[in-house]
Parts: structure tokens; C-alpha cells; sequence
């Protein structure tokens, strides 16, 4: 855009057009169209590493479809992986309830006592001698889980980088009633 001619003045609306256009061109501003390049801070589907929940579809028919990875932070401004699970279910469900209250956020369990806590569902890592280096909670869940055949949500789960860097299979599993 051309500079204000001396002695004229723009409207707010044209002042703020004007900055959008000098910020989407200037920086990397989601604003800005860019085609089909993949932006740096997008997520990316990781295939490297499989996910398996074997006893999650016999109890609930959930299937894996998908997961990405982002780099995060945690709550406390730590460094972290993001890990968005994308879990579909394969029939329809008679009983939802035991299934959201499993896949509850961690954070509704921090002030339920232990032995109080339902059984709920839990990440576990496992490196390439298949041992389990880290089982880790459910962050959040996102998405409404329905039960229904075809419908799909996200399970949200956060890990150190360095601990995914060594991670070659996840398996959802229930947690043990202590």
C-alpha cells in the first residue's frame, strides 16, 4: 500500500486493513495465504510409531485412526510433545458413561484421592526392547465421545521430548484399581 499523501487522512477502517495486509506480508502470519506449504508450527501425522489398544476395542470398540505430534509445553512452561490420538469407534455402544468418565482429564483426578479414583485410561511408552520407559495420563480429551458407529474423538496427551525420542509403540490401557 501506498504511504498517506501529507495533509490526508485514512479512516480507522482503512488504517486497520492497512496494517493486516503490512502484517500478513511482513511476518508469518496465519492471515497470510501461502498455498499448500505446510506451515513450521503445524502438527504432522506420525506414522513411525504405532498405537495399539487391544483390550479397549474388545470392551468399547475404539479403533486407532490417527495421530500427530506437535512440540508444546506442559503446564509449568516445560518443553513437551503433544500427542493428539485420534480414536474412532467400530459399533455402536450401549453404555457411554464408563467411557467418559475413563477418558476424563488427569486434571479431574489431581483432587480425587487414590483409592477413590475410577478405573481411567493410561498411555504407556515402550522403547525398543519393549520396555515401558513412562505410562502417562490423559492431558485432555477433545471432541464429545458419543459412542456411536463412525464417530471419532482426540485424546490429548503431553510427554518429555527426550522421553518421545525413544518411544516405538503406545498402548492404551485402563488403569489398575489400587
Amino acid at each position: 500500500m501506498r504511504p498517506v499523501p501529507p495533509g490526508k487522512l485514512w479512516s480507522p477502517t482503512r488504517r486497520l486493513a492497512h496494517a493486516l495486509t503490512r502484517l500478513a506480508r511482513d511476518s508469518a502470519c496465519p492471515l497470510r495465504v501461502t498455498g499448500a506449504r505446510r506451515r513450521a508450527d503445524e502438527p504432522k501425522k506420525e506414522e513411525g510409531v504405532p498405537c495399539t489398544l487391544d483390550k479397549l476395542d474388545k470392551e468399547w470398540s475404539l479403533k486407532f485412526k490417527s495421530m500427530t505430534v506437535k512440540d508444546s509445553a506442559d503446564n509449568f512452561k516445560n518443553p513437551a510433545k503433544e500427542l493428539r490420538i485420534t480414536l474412532e469407534f467400530t459399533k455402536d455402544v450401549a453404555e457411554v458413561k464408563p467411557i467418559r468418565k475413563a477418558f476424563e482429564s488427569s486434571f479431574a483426578f489431581e483432587r480425587t484421592p487414590a483409592k477413590d479414583r475410577p478405573p481411567h485410561v493410561l498411555f504407556y511408552m515402550f522403547d525398543e526392547d519393549n520396555v515401558a520407559i513412562t505410562k502417562v495420563p490423559l492431558t485432555f480429551p477433545e471432541g464429545e465421545i458419543t459412542g456411536k458407529s463412525g464417530d471419532a474423538f482426540r485424546a490429548v496427551v503431553r510427554v518429555h521430548p527426550e522421553t518421545f525420542k525413544k518411544v516405538k509403540k503406545i498402548e492404551i490401557r485402563m488403569s489398575e484399581k489400587e
